[in-house]
């Protein structure tokens, strides 16, 4: 009996001496481990995805309302309103604070609008009658640009570092009160949370509870061990004792809120309070209201489950809770309680991470990388010269945490997109067209007194092609060549007889030869109806696109003009000096086409045309901004007839079911 007793004590005496050298060996190990740690408790790793942004939309008072375009525009901006419909109708909303950069919106600008406060849009006979920002009347009102995409490349985690000073004290208050209520007390760990988590392990018979608090999560965070052994949580453990040890409480929860983790939004996995605030509801930390605070600390229990995009109601729901366990600890008055819950939770757009118009979007960063720098009058680099820098480009235009913001009217974009993916199926079925074969189609929109693309559509469905044909396409472009040529035509004045130009000039729609080359070639146009009109004016024959009389007006007027005219124009492209040039035996980009047009609609003012208006810096700062080259090419009364000209084409000729299409584009090429 006293053997087995000894045996016994001896026993045990190995199994607590291994257990010592055990627990030696592992703390040493931990100790090996802590200048690591030091060294990510030292980093304030930022790392912020480039994100675009549409135009800044300015409602002024007298603009035509048209379509429900301001109220169209609210809805995108995720911005609650109230509609009567009875005339005069009314719309009122609140409005929401926006950082916006130089260039943008002027600071003093009175078509800003400050968090919270209240704008009136009164519509009376189809127009803006009356403009109330505040109590204050004004004659604009300034809706925020939108959020349009989010470029992460390879990083698709998203954090944005911010000091102690900065934090809101309500912050780490409800964090506290909700998550580590212990946390000024203990020293790393909580051994009542432990205790509790190991007994339910125990009856689980597998690692279900972690037991873990504030500063055993963030040394998880920080070493990147997320896997359920008893090895890891006790080396957790004790890293989490010497972390206590070397750090003051408040550098360990500066460093904890802007580790934790809030979840997957879209493509990315979002870090940090300041990062939460930005995707929850689009605000800064400061701005945050005390059941904003609430919901967003309540999300960290489980990111999944309290999702504001996937489960809203649990995430309202688990709010409440957070509320009511502050007001039970005193952290806040059961008046601010009663107040907190009344309040009314608007969570941000989730497009924030989406990409709303991924044609476009393509169509500015190409322009950021290669072209904008060219204008930039701050710091930047000029485009890729060859593929693969074009690439590298790319990859650090997504990581640069860049704001870059365009000229995209996102509820234009939307209409676009509908009418090239419907017009383009309404044909298939009208021609009974079918897979493989299928059309395409583009769309590009302008507004040519200031060069901003409004709108870009490179094809049917982004889905099915990412191939954008207005970025990387050339067509032969036909008959909307020949304004180009009849502009020549103007611009010289008379014709070899000294009869000059005009809508009456007479000229032959017979069959015809032209010979060139000293006689050596010939070309005989052919006009695309069947049979000839005879001797009629220019103004028919531009309105009917008839082919001869453009090729007789062309050869008379010299190819070498018309090559001029196109380049002044704004296309860019070499072009071949062959008569059949005036009548479109080109190919062009429709960006080069949709410039002429412009060019045109401006009464000869050249704009040159862009997609982006500023880049700006995570710091603020202004990396680059377009400034466009400005020119008249062209006297505004020679341009006045052609003009005349083009609107007989939509009256009586060729475009005249335009109208039909609606006036959604000032200045639009149709592919």
């Amino acid at each position: 009996m006293r053997r087995k007793r000894k045996l016994l004590i001896q026993l045990l005496g190995w199994s607590v001496t291994l257990g010592l050298v055990s627990l030696a060996v592992l703390f040493f190990y931990c100790w090996t481990l802590l200048p690591e740690l030091n060294k990510l408790m030292g980093e304030t790793p930022q790392s912020q995805p480039t994100t675009i942004y549409s135009d800044t939309f300015l409602l002024t008072k007298g603009d035509i309302y048209a379509d429900s375009f301001l109220t169209e525009r609210l809805k995108y901006l995720g911005i609650a309103f109230q509609e009567t419909p009875v005339p005069p109708e009314q719309i009122v909303w609140k409005g929401r604070a926006f950082d916006y950069p130089e260039g943008i919106l002027a600071s003093d600008s009175p078509a800003r609008v400050s968090a919270d406060e209240t704008v009136h849009v009164s519509i009376k006979d189809g127009r803006v009658d009356s403009i109330l920002i505040g109590d204050k009347p004004a004659e604009a009102v300034a809706l925020e640009p939108t959020p349009v995409a989010t470029l992460a490349g390879t990083n698709k985690s998203v954090r944005n570092h911010v000091e102690w000073k900065d934090v809101p004290a309500m912050i780490g208050l409800t964090f506290m009160a909700v998550e580590d209520q212990r946390f000024q007390e203990h020293h790393g760990f909580d051994l009542r949370s432990l205790a509790r988590a190991l007994w339910i392990d125990i009856k689980a018979g597998t690692m279900r509870q972690g037991g873990s608090k504030s500063t055993q999560q963030l040394v998880k965070n920080l070493m990147g061990t997320h896997q359920k052994t008893l090895f890891r949580k006790v080396r957790e453990l004790i890293l989490a004792i010497l972390l206590d040890r070397n750090y003051p409480k408040e550098k360990i929860l500066e460093k904890y809120l802007n580790e934790v983790y809030f979840g997957q939004i879209g493509v990315l996995e979002v870090h940090g309070v300041p990062e939460a605030a930005h995707y929850f509801f689009n605000k800064s930390l400061d701005q945050l209201t005390l059941a904003e605070t609430a919901l967003m600390v309540g999300v960290i229990r489980g990111p999944a489950v309290y999702s504001p995009y996937k489960h809203p109601q649990n995430a309202l729901n688990r709010k409440d809770v957070v509320l009511k366990k502050m007001a039970e600890q005193g952290v806040i008055t059961k008046e601010d309680l009663k107040e907190a819950l009344a309040q009314k939770i608007v969570f941000a757009p989730l497009s924030l991470t989406n990409n709303r118009a991924p044609y476009f979007v393509d169509y500015v960063k190409s322009q950021v990388i290669e072209q904008l720098f060219e204008h930039a009058t701050g710091t930047g680099t000029t485009g890729a010269a060859d593929d693969s820098n074009e690439h590298a480009a790319g990859e650090d235009l997504s990581a640069a945490g860049l704001r870059i913001f365009t000229t995209l009217d996102l509820p234009l974009q939307h209409r676009a997109d509908l009418a090239v993916a419907t017009t383009v199926r309404d044909l298939e079925t009208r021609y009974k067209i079918v897979r493989p074969l299928r059309l395409e189609g583009l769309l590009v929109a302008a507004d040519p007194k200031t060069g901003f693309v409004r709108a870009l559509v490179g094809g049917r469905s982004y889905a099915e092609t990412t191939f954008n044909r207005v970025l990387n396409m050339k067509r032969q472009v036909g008959s909307t060549f020949k304004p180009i040529a009849y502009l020549a035509a103007l611009i010289k004045g008379n014709d070899e007889k000294g009869v000059p130009y005009s809508g009456a000039y007479m000229v032959d729609d017979e069959p015809w030869t032209y010979k060139f080359a000293g006689g050596k070639k010939s070309w005989s146009p052919r006009n695309y109806e069947k049979g000839y009109l005879g001797h009629i004016t220019l103004r028919e024959a531009f309105a009917h696109s008839i082919n001869i009389p453009m090729a007789r007006v062309g050869a008379d007027v010299g190819i070498e003009r018309v090559i001029e005219t196109a380049h002044k124009l704004g296309i860019t492209q070499a072009l071949p000096n062959v008569p059949s040039l005036v009548l479109g035996s080109v190919d062009l980009n429709p960006m080069e086409l949709l410039q002429t047009y412009a060019t045109i609609a401006n009464r000869g003012e050249r704009v040159e045309l862009t997609t982006v208006k500023r880049v700006v810096a995570a710091n603020g700062e202004t990396r680059a901004y377009f400034k466009a080259n400005v020119s008249q090419e062209f006297d505004p009364k020679i341009i006045d007839v052609l003009q005349s000209f083009l609107s007989t084409v939509v009256k009586e000729g060729t475009a005249k079911l335009m109208p039909m299409l609606g006036k959604l584009w000032s200045t639009s090429i149709i592919f």
